[in-house]
C-alpha cells in the first residue's frame, strides 16, 4: 500500500534556523525542546519481581 504522491508532495517544511547551534552540527535548546516531544523516552528495564 502506497501513499499517494500528491498526499504529501509539498508538504514538507524546513527547521528553523534557531534550532541548530550558528557555529556547530548541534541542535540549540528550542531545537532540543521541539524535537524532545515527538521521540519517546527510552524504556527503562526494571527487575521482575520474582
Amino acid at each position: 500500500n502506497k501513499v499517494p504522491l500528491n498526499n504529501v508532495a509539498g508538504k514538507t517544511r524546513h527547521m528553523p534556523d534557531d534550532f541548530m547551534l550558528p557555529d556547530a552540527n548541534q541542535l540549540s535548546d528550542a531545537g532540543m525542546a521541539y524535537l524532545k516531544r515527538l521521540v519517546p523516552e527510552k524504556y527503562k528495564v526494571g527487575k521482575p519481581f520474582v
